[in-house]
């Protein structure tokens, strides 16, 4: 046996592109001739017939040992996939650039050979014209033709019905001899109803009647396999008699029912359309419920049902996009659900659903130091019938006159000016859940899952979706009710029924950021570190305070980044969170939540960037020039302002706001201040603020209002806006599946938990 040649060398694409990291798959041909001895092993020769190796990363180049004699090789390139067929020598070695330029070289001769073949005109193979399969071919010109036998015969039998054609007296014998006896010689007008016709009419008397007007079946429906959810009366009720007058009910997509029927029970599947994707307006379905036509009238989210009042149907809507009410009982209310399937619709139809009330705990002898005017958290996020007693005296103190509480944020407050005393307080707390109704769109079974009942930390321990399901609503149960959110609206962070809006206005924010993605190209072009800025308040600097002098004149340091950030959540819920060691001694305190850490990360995923990240923030700063209380400069201030600006940040994340809403001179301050930064040489970015907890709802139109301004900065300096309004109005909290009293999960005020920082995050790569 010949032993192997090792093949090396580099590999570039077809298009002269080196290609490094590519899998090249070897195929054995056949064996040279050289190699005698060798024994063919059908349809490769040899040993080794297929082999597989991978070129590196860095200079496409490989090496493999390969049996002598005929090879391809296959690879994915630039191009497109290449195959290559080559000879592999009897040599110990080979260089494969060789090989191929030896390969190229030969069949560039066989191909000269091969046209000079084509060229000639002669016969040189002396083919017969029996070997072409033309043995029976005379050589006679067209004009001497002879009349075959067939020819003849055919010709005869033409003359015999000419002549039965012209006897006019015996027609029938004519029709015969045409094909056509069996037609009668009727007009269209008098034809007859045949048998078949007749048959058919008959079957009618058991089909419907439309309504007048209705474009749809008044009777004669309710028949085995139409499955009707729930059907309605004139006024809404549902009706479980046999001659309801309404349904929200649709079947497979393409079936509406409606009208007078006996009730059949079972789950609603699928929604009808027109076929712009509009919600049908009027409809004609057959006997089995089939459609026959259907009218669009191109509406969105909206409850649809038919109700037949004074003998005419109506086609009643009721909104579904709006914000969902809390609910204070244990029979949760659901409304309607519509999600794609398929390339069609499913509706589910409304529903209660019963959901416990999380479990209440009696907790007594807790410890606690009061002290004047600060927050002192409970281990339980909501709480009743809370008793506070000092330590020293055994005193039972007066709630609203030695401190005051907040039952749903677990939170205790002095209100008497003295030093922090020890205190026992007793109470009973409620646990939480974060729960889940989906839908399986095969079966189209309806789930309730239930999260984990937590004291604290309830939205990261929500209910996981069951394999092959469609979320339909999260909702967080607490003790006054739930929470409801309709999660079967948004696809992601992207709502349904405004796809075209949303995706619109990242087309808008995309190329307001062209220069700074081609800014980010061209640094990582020149192994330079692009260096990212957020400038903003304490949601961007995540830290605390004791050295407010550095944080106004520095970026970064041990203040920033923290864990303690996230003050409410306990242990267990911190452990998900990923932490590191910033090398201030205080090991692994710091963590990477931020939203512009998630830009950092997409840069160097996507671009293969250096990025630099420089944390400006300062906590309960907002935009205006001046100085607070405990000597944190803002945003304006000329001193903070200008150390940012020596620090030369290619890029700069405003994300102003959450200290300010409401307030009328956003605008001005933060236009300022992207000028300044600008005419720096700096880019710029701006981040809306995320939504308070719902327990300061009186902050939300404020919040709206702080907003429109910073949009508003944005658009008058074509800046890119990264609008967190997609996500937090009450009617979008469904992109996040997050009740409206678990936002600002990392205070329950106005600092955003884990997975509000995530989704903003995810908001901001879309400009890049």
């Amino acid at each position: 046996m010949t032993d192997a040649c090792t093949v090396s060398g580099v590999l570039y694409d077809a298009g002269g592109e080196l290609l490094t990291s590519t899998q090249l798959v070897f195929t054995r041909l056949g064996k040279l001739a050289a190699l005698e001895a060798e024994t063919a092993v059908a349809p490769v020769f040899g040993t080794g017939a297929r082999k597989t190796v991978t070129t590196n990363a860095t200079t496409a180049a490989f090496s493999i040992d390969l049996m002598p004699g005929s090879w391809s090789v296959t690879y994915q390139g630039v191009t497109g996939q290449q195959t290559i067929s080559f000879p592999v020598p009897v040599a110990a070695s080979a260089d494969f650039a060789v090989i191929i330029d030896q390969t190229n070289a030969e069949g560039s001769a066989i191909v000269e050979s091969y046209a000079a073949h084509l060229a000639s005109t002669s016969n040189p193979h002396s083919v017969t014209k029996a070997q072409v399969g033309l043995g029976d071919v005379d050589n006679t010109s067209d004009a001497n033709k002879p009349v075959s036998t067939a020819q003849a015969e055919a010709d005869a039998l033409r003359l015999a019905k000419a002549q039965n054609l012209a006897d006019l007296e015996n027609a029938a014998t004519a029709r015969g001899n045409l094909g056509v006896g069996n037609v009668d010689n009727t007009s269209d007008a008098d034809k007859p109803v045949s048998t078949a016709q007749q048959a058919e009419f008959d079957s009618l008397d058991a089909r419907v009647a439309p309504f007048e007007g209705g474009g749809g079946p008044s009777s004669g429906f309710g028949a085995a396999g139409l499955l009707v959810d729930t059907v309605y009366d004139e006024d809404g009720a549902p009706n479980t008699g046999t001659d309801a007058q309404g349904l929200r009910a649709w079947f497979g997509g393409d079936r509406l029912w409606h009208g007078n029927a006996a009730v059949v029970t079972g789950p609603a599947v699928g929604w009808l359309d027109d076929a712009t994707g509009g919600l049908a307006q009027t409809v004609t379905v057959d006997d089995a419920g089939a459609l026959i036509a259907a009218q669009g009238e191109g509406t969105d989210w909206l409850s649809v049902d038919f109700v037949q009042a004074g003998g005419v149907l109506t086609r009643r809507e009721t909104a579904i996009d709006a914000a969902m009410p809390q609910q204070t009982s244990t029979e949760i209310l659901l409304p309607e659900a519509r999600v794609r399937w398929g390339g069609g619709w499913i509706a589910v139809a409304p529903r209660a659903i019963t959901s416990a009330t999380p479990a209440a705990v009696s907790v007594t002898g807790e410890a606690l130091s009061l002290t004047d005017e600060t927050e002192r958290m409970l281990d339980y996020q909501a709480l009743s019938d809370i008793t506070v007693t000092r330590d020293s005296d055994s005193a039972v103190l007066d709630e609203g006159v030695h401190y005051r509480v907040d039952r749903e944020i677990g939170a205790v407050v002095g209100l008497v000016d003295t030093a922090a005393f020890a205190c026992t307080v007793d109470y009973t707390g409620y646990l939480g859940r974060c729960d889940l109704v989906s839908l399986n769109p095969i079966t189209r079974a309806v789930t309730v899952t239930l999260g984990t009942e937590r004291k604290r930390s309830i939205e990261m321990f929500e209910a996981a979706l069951p394999e092959g399901d469609i979320a339909l609503f999260r909702f967080h149960r607490h003790r006054l009710g739930a929470d409801v959110q309709p999660v079967f609206q948004f696809n992601g962070l992207i709502q349904l029924n405004r796809e075209p809006d949303i995706a619109a206005d990242i087309a808008l924010q995309r190329r307001r950021a062209r220069p700074h993605r081609e800014l980010v190209r061209t640094l990582t072009a020149a192994s330079a570190a692009v260096k990212l800025g957020g400038y903003a308040d304490s949601i961007t600097q995540m830290g605390s305070k004791s050295d407010i002098a550095f944080l106004n004149a520095n970026p970064n340091g041990p203040e920033r980044d923290k864990i303690g950030y996230f003050e409410l959540q306990d242990s267990s819920a911190r452990a998900l969170i990923t932490t590191y060691d910033f090398g201030d001694g205080q090991g692994s305190t710091h963590v990477k939540e931020g939203w512009n850490w998630r830009i950092a990360a997409h840069l160097e995923n996507v671009y293969g960037a250096t990025v630099d990240y420089r944390n400006w923030g300062v906590g309960g700063t907002f935009s205006a020039d001046t100085t607070n209380s405990d000597g944190a400069q803002n945003m304006l201030h000329p001193d903070r302002l200008a150390a940012l600006l020596a620090d030369d940040c290619h890029i700069v994340n405003i994300a102003t706001g959450m200290n300010e809403l409401g307030e009328t001179f956003t605008y001005a301050n933060v236009r300022a201040i992207c000028e300044a930064l600008l005419s720096d040489g700096s880019l710029v970015m701006i981040t809306q603020p995320v939504r308070p907890n719902e327990r300061f709802r009186e902050r939300i139109d404020w919040w709206r209002e702080t907003c429109a301004q910073l949009e508003q900065v944005g658009h008058d300096l074509d800046l890119p806006v990264i609008k967190t309004t997609r996500l937090f109005d009450p009617t979008r909290l469904g992109g996040l599946g997050m009740g409206e009293y678990l936002l600002a999960g990392a205070s329950l005020k106005n600092h955003p938990g884990v997975k509000e920082l995530a989704a903003v995050g995810n908001l901001c790569v879309e400009i890049f």
